[in-house]
């Protein structure tokens, strides 16, 4: 049973992250993509370390 949750959830966000580079490349233009995506990707990214070290 833990198995299929857990196969429904990771199914779950595969979608939400197909739709959210989605809504990027259709929000900005073409030029800005990468740079809106790599600068969440780098927030998301310094929001972890900055967890680890006070956890």
């Amino acid at each position: 049973m833990g198995r299929i949750i857990t196969g429904i959830g990771r199914s779950a966000y595969q979608v939400w992250q197909a739709n959210i580079l989605t809504a990027v490349s259709d929000m900005f233009p073409e030029i800005s993509t990468w740079e809106v995506i790599c600068t969440g990707g780098m927030c998301g990214g310094l929001g972890n370390i900055t967890v680890a070290k006070t956890v």
